[in-house]
């Protein structure tokens, strides 16, 4: 079963050109960019150790056009991204090669990836995409047989409650219009205990849930106890 969702496909083809355009459709990804950075980084230290970093292998699953990719790799990752919009994938290629970054980028969906690809990455990332997916426990299951034994998926979306409902699609894409109409569809956003139930299915022990916010007005994200909007996950895979 593939994770594919052709509406969401075709209108992420859409944004393909927007995505290095800061004051773009796509800005607010640029401005969480710094809070993902973040997150991952303590993640990574706290499980690998700072000196590991540099060693570590990386999968960004729904990587766009590659807007985390290329600061991982500048902190010296072995970066791969993936994403099933072919020109995604183009506009990646294009910018890295502008910046000098050796990135490896595939369009493909990961359940494909991980035909040739199993157990292959320190770490599995998987930010703001699960909610665009069909089938998205099977979508976990094929992101936990990409990690290595010992290895974290760190992912991050959408909570679905009312305040999700009104920040994030009547706020955020019909009043704010702080982005494009039809980026979400609330019945797909996956719950705290619903990823974290996906995650022990796949064999992945939960070790933390951390919401955030966005303050409309200062137009930053920040860290929250806060879950009812946006929340990161963590998960580890057992060493064999």
């Amino acid at each position: 079963m593939h994770s594919i969702d052709r509406g969401e496909v075709e209108h992420f083809s859409t944004l393909s050109d927007k995505w290095w355009d800061e004051s773009g459709p796509l800005w607010t990804l640029h401005r969480l960019n710094p809070l993902r950075l973040t997150y991952i980084r303590d993640h990574l230290v706290r499980h690998f150790g700072e000196r590991a970093l540099k060693k570590l292998k990386v999968l960004d699953v729904g990587c766009g056009a590659g807007i985390l990719c290329e600061p991982l790799a500048r902190m010296g990752m072995d970066v791969t991204g993936l994403d099933v919009v072919e020109e995604n994938i183009k506009a990646a290629k294009t910018h890295a090669q502008a910046q000098g970054l050796d990135i490896t980028y595939y369009c493909q969906p990961v359940e494909e990836h991980l035909e040739e690809n199993a157990e292959k990455y320190d770490v599995v990332l998987a930010m703001e995409v699960i909610e665009h997916v069909r089938s998205p426990d099977v979508f976990v299951q094929n992101l936990a047989k990409t990690a290595k034994p010992n290895g974290i998926v760190l992912g991050s979306t959408i909570n679905r409650t009312i305040p999700s409902f009104l920040k994030a699609i009547l706020m955020g894409e019909y009043i704010l219009k702080l982005i494009p109409k039809g980026t979400h569809e609330w019945y797909k956003f996956i719950t705290p205990d619903e990823f974290s139930a996906f995650l022990l299915q796949a064999k992945l022990k939960t070790i933390e849930t951390l919401g955030f916010d966005f303050s409309p007005f200062s137009k930053e994200f920040r860290f929250s106890a806060n879950k009812k909007t946006n929340y990161f996950i963590a998960a580890t895979k057992d060493k064999k």
